[in-house]
């Protein structure tokens, strides 16, 4: 039997998560990829906020560090391209800077959302979510990418 592809979209601090911090709860995801049971859905302005974030001072990153990181994720990832108008059939996210995250998720027929925020979070409940994406908090991906 084929094995199926998940296909995940990871918001800013699960990227974090799993390729500088290396938290244990993404470990799943790690191998998955690695295993070529996931692939990982970006576009550019999901792309622009990380490369903002991994220049803040409190993560420690030096230009090359920063750069390095960045690189090792847009090596993992499939971009899709942004439309020109939002879907505004879709619910809206109260943290308009985490909208990007739904928006490329349901564009790019995500399986999961990988987020910690709640405002995100709450929108997998909403009745427009597309019944086919899960918005999941970390603990949860080990029992939905199990091989």
């Amino acid at each position: 039997m084929k094995d199926i592809v998940k296909h995940i979209v990871l918001d800013t601090n699960a990227v974090l998560d799993l390729l500088l911090w290396h938290n244990a709860e993404l470990d799943c995801v790690a191998q998955a990829l690695t295993d070529g049971r996931a692939r990982l859905s970006c576009d550019e302005a999901c792309l622009r906020e990380l490369r903002t974030v991994l220049r803040y001072d409190k993560f420690g990153l030096d230009d090359e560090a920063a750069a390095r990181l960045y690189a090792d994720y847009l090596a993992r990832v499939e971009l899709h391209p942004q439309p020109d108008q939002p879907d505004t059939s879709l619910p809206r996210c109260r943290d308009r800077e985490d909208q990007k995250f739904f928006d490329l998720a349901v564009r790019s027929k995500a399986d999961l959302l990988v987020s910690r925020d709640r405002a995100v979070l709450r929108l997998g409940r909403h009745r427009l979510c597309p019944p086919t994406l899960k918005v999941v908090a970390p603990p949860a991906l080990a029992a939905l990418l199990e091989p």
